[in-house]
Parts: structure tokens; C-alpha cells; sequence
């Protein structure tokens, strides 16, 4: 089943390309233009934490995108969503239920919906925290520092399911000298409304420091059920974290940190694509026979304390954290009709997690100075609890069952790395880790049938050792190429039929880990004189085991081929002049599925971004005007793992005007989302062709008109 899609599609991408194939020769001649005097303007040096130590973006070997506060306030990043096209081979959407739980796939691999059947290839870490689940994980970038996605397997200081890449999200942290605070409101489509505001100041200057900061995003939604009138796509979000910073010296530092979400909005809904259902081709009107019913709730909270100490041998940091994640939906009408279909009712989740790790990072050893050095330990510990009823052809199979699930998984892990500078030109790394993981799980089925009850139990014990080998060189003055190898993995699972009537099939699918293998060629280039940008890598992945969810009448089931999945990723960043600044990603994916004729679902041959930010001092308005937009494009490609349903290739249009006081306090923002209102679905189901059809719909054409105020 082939989708379309209206609006502009690769006619408006190959436009923009063309505009854009001018950048190196006005770059060139900007730069030949530009004096020689220290006014010049260039590029912020962006740095990064990925490797636990602090080093400029430019200097990082490997598939590394990070994103500064500047850069995301600039390309108008409201969510964790809108970063997805600045990040090359980056799928990330709304997963099913809350709007705040995303479905990330990095170079092809991820997973749909953050079932606790699966742990996501994907990592997710806030502060130096991972995230088990990702519930929640799609918030608002208020108060942000930078993000940094690291894409490939992550086999040694982020070694914990992290085989298709890590995301980190850095917030900004109390100051100890000066105040910060401001705010931000928001007015847009469909009533919506946001606003941010943070406060930070010093308690005991030099001392003792503290940082709240808040979001709420709420409208009245986008998708309607014409029976009840009952709105879906539709955000109630409130979510805050605070910090407090106590740092007696220039030793010791001590953080300790706090953060709660909670979504009581309710996510895309199903609509039907069959005519006789949906009668006028309209994904954002839909009848349902469980509408009326449908809920969600999501709440998730967290604290963690850091305590990092710089020592004379090695800098030491402790981060412990405890997080916890409660949800409940209710009234999920999965094949989008009026009729009793597919139904998912009830599930309730409760999540707990809790871990601790702490690291030692020093610059020289056995008397060596060219040695750089990390060694860690990492512990973790999560229990899940799940009470769900299903319904699968309730007509046919009876009323539901009700399934109480319980699964605990404990983990502890040791990982080093050494970087050795063999030359004022030639850096080596190595580096290794090695995890030891069990998980149990019980579950009990409660059928109103007395008969049919019955529980199940099993277990899941796995270790396993990855490793990574690099080499960097420094061809020229700002240039570096670099090569690697590295391995990653993620955990095996224990997949759960909610469908399930027996003993036989509740628990459906016993899988191992999934490996990968990545090789892996780049380079890092800062050029004329510090006003462009330029990263491009190679890489070449190998998985064994993949993890791949299928969907059926009987429920969910797991395949686990082994695949290939290969391709380029681009980016550049240059100031074309002192006003315009020229942004771009590119990606190319191929893979091969062994064994099978189907693809990757969520991995387009290509995909790419061109974005154009104008900036103007206007005396009149007594501040600077920046006109802004950008354009994306993604390429054919499956959304699912059967290959039955395929959308063509889409392109999408944002754009905004902001202007900004002089003094910097004040600022007027209006911008818009999809301007083209491309649509595409962002999942669908095909049980049953022609009658059990599917899709949930992007977001339509947005709007937003934003007042700030900072000091």
C-alpha cells in the first residue's frame, strides 16, 4: 500500500539545492572579502562532553552532531521532535499514546513504541542520567544548553543499549556569580499556548547557587472524532527541573538535581484509510467506537546528584539517580473504524529505575603526559510493572483478557578508554567495556473465563564485551581525518502477547542481544578562517540479531535477521556573509536485510536539510531583524517492517521572523511549521488489506507568534 503525499515534495528540496549550490563560491569570496582585523566574525567553537571530557566540537572523531542553545533557538526548537531534521539519518516522531514519547531510529534501526518488551537502541541521557524508557523523553527543550547526538554503535563509555547511537541533552546550570533569568510566551494554531521561564541566581556568592525552570504547552487539538467531538492531537504538557550547586572550592563540585513531566494530553489517533470508513479522505476527522473513552496520563520525575572533585592524578565524578515513570491509557481504538476491530483499553505502566556510576578522567599516566584516560563503572537497576486488557476481534475471541506483568532487569558494566598522542599529528584511542545483564519476568492473565487463567515466568542472562579502536590525524591546520572500528549491543528481551489466551503464546518471543559492528571514516574541517564548518563521515554497520517488531492479527511478534546498513551523512555550517548564515545536513542510506527481500522500514535512500538564517540591524526598531527558514527532505521509504505500506518521498517548509532589542531583554518571534502542510503518515497499521488500514497523521501547518524577555 503506496501513500501520497500532497504539497510540494522533492520539486521544492532540488530548488533549494540549487540556491544552495552557490555557497562555496560566495563563501570563497566572502572570505576573500573579509579584512584581516580581529572584528571578523566567525563561527562559535561549539564543545562538547561526549567523551566526558570537555573538547571542541571540531576536534571529536566521530559521527557526532551537536547543537548549541544559539543554534536551537535559531532554527526554532520548541520539543526534542524539531531537532529531527538538523541531525543526518535521524527519524524521530510521536510515538503511539502520549505526545511526549518518541520513536527515534538512527541509520535505520529503533523501535516504534517503547514497549517494555524492548529496550531502545537508542539512548537516552539528560545530565549524564540514562533514560531506560523513553516515556516522556520528547519534551520541551526549554533552558537547554546543547544537545549532542552521537550516531552509530556506542560500545564503550555509552555501552548499555546504545548499538544505533546516543542522545544527550545537557541542561544549563546554575551560576554561582551572576543571576539569569527570562521568559517566553507563546500563541499559535488551534489555541495553542506555551510558555518557559527559568530563574537563576547565587545563594552564597561563589558558594551556593540554585536554577528552576518551567514549561507548559497546551491547544486545543488537531484531530477530531466526529461522533463525540472528542479532540486527539492535542497537548496538555507541564514539566520543570531545578538545580542546586554547592561548590566549596575550585576542587569540589556538587549538584544535585530534580525534574517532573506531566502530559495529560492525548496523542495521535488512528483513522482509517479505507473509503467506506472515512468517507472524506480527511486523517484529521475519524469515527471510532472508542473515542468517547479514550485518556492518557503520563507522569515521570527524577532526581540525580553529582559530585565530581579535580585532582592532581585524575578529575573524579559520582552521578547517582533515581527516576520513576507512571502512566495510564485508556480507550485506544487501534484500527481507526466504527466498529469493534483491534482495541487496546487499558495499560497502566509503573516504572522505577535507579543507578549510579562514577568515573575517573586524567591527562597523563605512568608519567606520560601524551596519555589521555578514562576508566568507569556503571550500575543500574529497573523494575516495570504492567496491568493491560486487550482486544484482538473481540467478536470472534471474546471479551478481554487482563494481564499483569511484572520485569526486572539489573546491570553492571566496567568500561576504559585510552587516548594516546602518538605524534603532534596522530592520535590513537582504544577503548572497551563489559556488561553482565539478567532480566526475570512473571505474568499472570486474568480471563473471565475462570479456565483460561494462568501465569508464566521466565528468565534472560547475558554478557557481553564491546570495544572500540580509532585513529585521528591532523592532515592540515584545523583539518582532521579520522578512522574507527567499534562494536554495540542491545539487551535481549522477553516479548509479551497481549493478545494471549494461553500459556503457549503470552510469551511469544525469547530473544538474544542484537551486535553490531561499525566501521567508520571521516573528517572535520574548520575553514576560511574560522567561517564554515564541515563534517562528513563513511560509516559501514554490521548487526547480527536485529531486533525487529513485527505487527499481526495475534499481536506483536520479533524477527531478528541479520543486516547491513550503510551510507554518508554530511553537515556544514558557513557564514556566507557577516548577516547570512547557511546551514546543511545531508544522508544516504543503504541496507540489505539478510535472508529477506524487504528493507529497513524508516530508512530513506537519502535525506537532507538546507536552512538560511538573514540577520539585519534595523535603527528604526531598535534591534537586529532575522528572517529565517529552512527546508527538508526525505526520500521513499517503508514504516513498516512488512514493507506493506510505503510513502513517497516529502518535503517540509518551516520559516520565522524575529526581531531582538539591542539590549537583549526583549524579543518578537513569529514562525511557522510546515508551511506547505505536507501530509505523511508517521505509522500505520495493515492487518487486514482493505478493511483494516490505517495511518496516524503528521501534524498540519502551525503557526506561532512568541514574546521573550530576558536580563
Amino acid at each position: 500500500m503506496a501513500i501520497v503525499n500532497k504539497g510540494i515534495g522533492a520539486r521544492a528540496f532540488c530548488a533549494a539545492l540549487l540556491m544552495g549550490s552557490a555557497a562555496p563560491v560566495a563563501l570563497s569570496q566572502a572570505a576573500r572579502d573579509v579584512p584581516d582585523t580581529t572584528d571578523v566574525r566567525k563561527l562559535d567553537t561549539v564543545l562538547v562532553t561526549a567523551n566526558k571530557r570537555e573538547e571542541s566540537l571540531q576536534d571529536f572523531a566521530g559521527s557526532l552532531t551537536a547543537i548549541s542553545a544559539n543554534a536551537l533557538e535559531d532554527a526554532g526548537v520548541i520539543n526534542l521532535q524539531d531537532i529531527r531534521n538538523l541531525v543526518p539519518n535521524l527519524y524521530l516522531e510521536e510515538a503511539l499514546g502520549n505526545a511526549t514519547t518518541p520513536k527515534i531510529f538512527v541509520r535505520g534501526i529503533g523501535i516504534d513504541n517503547p514497549d517494555i518488551s524492548f529496550d531502545s537502541p537508542v539512548g537516552i541521557y539528560v545530565d549524564g542520567v540514562y533514560m531506560a524508557r523513553a516515556f516522556g523523553g520528547l519534551g520541551d527543550m526549554f533552558d537547554i544548553e546543547r544537545v549532542e547526538f552521537l550516531r552509530g554503535p556506542q560500545g564503550t563509555i555509552y555501552g548499555r543499549n546504545n548499538s544505533a547511537g546516543a542522545l544527550r541533552i545537557v541542561t544549563k546550570q546554575p551560576d554561582l556569580e551572576d543571576p539569569d533569568y527570562g521568559g517566553s510566551l507563546s500563541f499559535g494554531t488551534e489555541g495553542q499556548i506555551n510558555s518557559q521561564g527559568y530563574f537563576s541566581a547565587p545563594i552564597i556568592e561563589g558558594k551556593l547557587a540554585g536554577r528552576i525552570a518551567f514549561s507548559t504547552r497546551t491547544n486545543d487539538g488537531f484531530q477530531t472524532e466526529t461522533t463525540t467531538g472528542k479532540k486527539f492531537m492535542r497537548d496538555d504538557i507541564t514539566s520543570g527541573r531545578g538545580a542546586l550547586l554547592y561548590s566549596p572550592n575550585d576542587k569540589w563540585d556538587v549538584t544535585l538535581r530534580g525534574d517532573f513531566l506531566l502530559d495529560k494530553g492525548l496523542g495521535t489517533a488512528a483513522s482509517s484509510i479505507v473509503p467506506a470508513f472515512d468517507p472524506d479522505g480527511d486523517p484529521f476527522t475519524f469515527t471510532s467506537n472508542r473515542a468517547a473513552q479514550a485518556s492518557a496520563r503520563l507522569k515521570t520525575w527524577g532526581t540525580a546528584l553529582e559530585v565530581s572533585r579535580q585532582g592532581s592524578f585524575a578529575d573524579f565524578t559520582s552521578i547517582s539517580s533515581y527516576r520513576s515513570i507512571n502512566q495510564d491509557l485508556a480507550g485506544g481504538d487501534v484500527d481507526g473504524t466504527p466498529i469493534s476491530l483491534l482495541e487496546g483499553k487499558i495499560q497502566n505502566l509503573n516504572q522505577y529505575q535507579l543507578s549510579q556510576e562514577a568515573y575517573l578522567i586524567g591527562d597523563a599516566l605512568f608519567g606520560n603526559e601524551d596519555l589521555n584516560w578514562t576508566v568507569g563503572a556503571f550500575y543500574f537497576t529497573e523494575t516495570n510493572k504492567v496491568a493491560r486488557s486487550f482486544s484482538v476481534f473481540p467478536a470472534v475471541f471474546g471479551p478481554d483478557t487482563t494481564q499483569n506483568v511484572r520485569q526486572e532487569t539489573e546491570a553492571l558494566a566496567v568500561y576504559g578508554e585510552v587516548e594516546f598522542e602518538a605524534s603532534d599529528k596522530l592520535t590513537l584511542i582504544a577503548g572497551a567495556r563489559y556488561t553482565d545483564e539478567e532480566k526475570t519476568i512473571d505474568v499472570a492473565s486474568i480471563d473471565p473465563d475462570p479456565t483460561r487463567n494462568f501465569t508464566a515466568a521466565d528468565a534472560l542472562s547475558e554478557a557481553r564485551g564491546t570495544w572500540r579502536l580509532s585513529a585521528e590525524y591532523d592532515i592540515a591546520d584545523n583539518t582532521m581525518i579520522y578512522a574507527s572500528a567499534s562494536t554495540g549491543f542491545r539487551s535481549g528481551g522477553i516479548g509479551i502477547n497481549p493478545g494471549a489466551r494461553s500459556t503457549a503464546n503470552i510469551i511469544g518471543d525469547t530473544f538474544g542481544p542484537e551486535t553490531a559492528m561499525n566501521y567508520e571514516a571521516g573528517l572535520r574541517a574548520t575553514l576560511f578562517d574560522g567561517r564554515a564548518q564541515l563534517a562528513a563521515t563513511y560509516f559501514y554497520v554490521e548487526y547480527e540479531s536485529l531486533q525487529l517488531a513485527a505487527a499481526g492479527a495475534g499481536g506483536i511478534t520479533v524477527v531478528t535477521p541479520d543486516a547491513v546498513v550503510h551510507g554518508f551523512e554530511g553537515e556544514l555550517t558557513a557564514l556566507l556573509t557577516d548577516n547570512i548564515t547557511l546551514s546543511g545536513t545531508l544522508g544516504t542510506m543503504d541496507d540489505e536485510v539478510k535472508g529477506a527481500l524487504t528493507e529497513l522500514k524508516n530508512t530513506p535512500k537519502w535525506q537532507g536539510r538546507l536552512g538560511l538564517n538573514y540577520n539585519v540591524p534595523v535603527s528604526v526598531l531598535n534591534g537586529t531583524v532575522t528572517v529565517g527558514g529552512d527546508v527538508s527532505y526525505r526520500d521513499d521509504h517503508f514504516i513498516n517492517t512488512a514493507n506493506t505500506i510505503e510513502i513517497d518521498g516529502y518535503a517540509l517548509v518551516n520559516g520565522s521572523v524575529r526581531w531582538e532589542a539591542d539590549n537583549g531583554h526583549w524579543g518578537l518571534s513569529l514562525s511557522g511549521k510546515n508551511l506547505t502542510d505536507e501530509l505523511y503518515p508517521t505509522l500505520g497499521f495493515r492487518i487486514v488489506p482493505n478493511l483494516l488500514d490505517t495511518q496516524f497523521p503528521n501534524h498540519p501547518r502551525r503557526w506561532l507568534l512568541t514574546l521573550t524577555v530576558r536580563n
